[in-house]
């Protein structure tokens, strides 16, 4: 109990402390993100509650590209086509140390994710054996074309850490690294990088 008592009454003079400027309490900005898998860009609303707690939300749309591969068998071929969407969004509290310019920052939230991935393949083949443009071999043809999609929902633990840069009273960067925790979706490691405009 003592601990407890001890760390909040450190938190509670830490907010009142001017540990960082609090010029403004809003801001907005754009930001890009990359995992292991994927990039995505998106946008950021942030609130200071107190010099040193902060609240963050955001989104972003993750920029999976459009794959084919054509096969040929004489004058006629096969596409494979794969396609894919994924739109991300973040509220996380962000506990903020630093000086005028410079701070650090820790960051706890959830994270609420949505995927959808169509694949496809187009005038195949019945019975012939399908070659690339080469000539090699890639497997046997099928009796009709094929057409899938599905989608996923995933939600997510996150924590991480970051640094910012107030670069003006009304303009402040930050670079930030979070890992987010699947349930049940893939965890990941994520990587942000964003401008955002203090008011």
């Amino acid at each position: 109990m003592k601990k407890f008592v001890m760390i909040a009454t450190i938190l509670v003079a830490m907010s009142f402390s001017g540990v960082k400027s609090q010029n403004n309490k809003h801001s907005v900005g754009i930001e890009t993100s990359y995992n292991f898998l994927k990039a995505g860009i998106g946008a950021r609303y942030g609130y200071d509650f107190t010099n040193i707690l902060r609240f963050t939300i955001d989104g972003t749309y993750y920029l999976t590209s459009s794959r084919s591969l054509d096969v040929y068998k004489g004058t006629s071929k096969t596409r494979t086509l794969r396609n894919g969407r994924l739109w991300e969004s973040n509220a996380n509290i962000n506990l903020v140390f630093g000086e005028k310019k410079f701070h650090f920052y820790l960051l706890t939230g959830i994270g609420f994710a949505y995927g959808y991935k169509v694949k496809g393949l187009l005038d195949s083949f019945k019975d012939l054996k399908l070659y690339d443009e080469n000539g090699n071999y890639i497997g046997e043809g099928i009796t009709e074309s094929q057409v899938s999609s599905h989608s996923r929902i995933g939600l997510s633990l996150n924590g991480g850490c970051g640094i910012e840069w107030q670069i003006t009273p009304n303009f402040r960067w930050n670079f930030e690294q979070s890992l987010n925790i699947g349930l049940p979706s893939l965890t990941t490691w994520m990587w942000r990088t964003g401008v955002a405009y203090c008011f």
